[in-house]
C-alpha cells in the first residue's frame, strides 16, 4: 500500500472498489472502471490500477438506479474510504 516513488500510502481503484463493497471480484471493477462509471478527483478514470491517496475523492455510477455515489479515500482506515453527502451513507 506504499507509493513506490513518495512512500504515502496507497490503494489501487480496484481494491477500494472492493474493499467499499461497490464490487464483488476484480474481474467486476475492471468493467465498471472500463465502462466509464468511475471518476477520481473530478476526472473520467479508466485505469484500474489508479493508485489513490487519503484525500482523493471517488464518484461511482450505480448501474442499478443510475445514483451518483461519492467517497472520499482514507488509506490505512478500515474501510479505506467513507461515503460522503449530506449523511453518512447517503446517495446524491
Amino acid at each position: 500500500m506504499n507509493g513506490h516513488a513518495t512512500g504515502e500510502p496507497v490503494i489501487e481503484l480496484d481494491r477500494f472498489l472492493k474493499a467499499m463493497q461497490l464490487v464483488d471480484s476484480g474481474g467486476e471493477a475492471k468493467h465498471l472502471v472500463r465502462s466509464g462509471a468511475v471518476r477520481v478527483n473530478g476526472e473520467d478514470e479508466t485505469r484500474r490500477g489508479r493508485k489513490l491517496r487519503t484525500g482523493d475523492e471517488v464518484e461511482v455510477e450505480d448501474p442499478e438506479d443510475g445514483g451518483l455515489r461519492r467517497f472520499r479515500v482514507e488509506v490505512g482506515g478500515d474501510p479505506p474510504g467513507r461515503e460522503t453527502g449530506d449523511e453518512p451513507g447517503s446517495r446524491t
